[in-house]
């Protein structure tokens, strides 16, 4: 009768591990399960994040953007055109100088140097 009451003593802690674990592989399917939901609630989180800053910049800081672009433009072009204006000045100056002075005859120059 030792044998049997062992025997029954082992099917019980077989059928007790066995319930251990089905609980054990419920409790790690229940939190590989909110492992994945919170991955894909965080994932819609930052989403959420890019797209409102997104928006913010394309309704409320992209006007102010372009206007400074086109003022950048508009000032890169008078500059040019200012830059035209001083180059042509230049020139005509420098025209005007050429037509009254004699040009330099080609005399070497030699240098000299002070020991002190």
């Amino acid at each position: 009768m030792d044998v049997e009451e062992e025997i029954e003593e082992l099917k019980e802690l077989v059928e007790k591990n066995i319930a251990i674990a089905e609980e054990t592989n419920r409790l790690v399917r229940k939190m590989r399960r909110s492992s994945m939901w919170l991955w894909v609630f965080q994932m819609v989180w930052w989403l959420a994040i890019a797209g409102v800053t997104g928006a913010a910049y394309y309704y409320y800081v992209q006007p102010y953007v372009a206007k400074i672009e086109r003022l950048y433009g508009l000032s890169e072009e008078q500059s040019k055109s200012w830059n035209d204006q001083v180059t042509n000045f230049l020139k005509f100056f420098g025209q005007q100088g050429q037509k009254e002075s004699p040009k330099p005859s080609s005399v070497p120059v030699t240098a000299t140097t002070t020991v002190r």
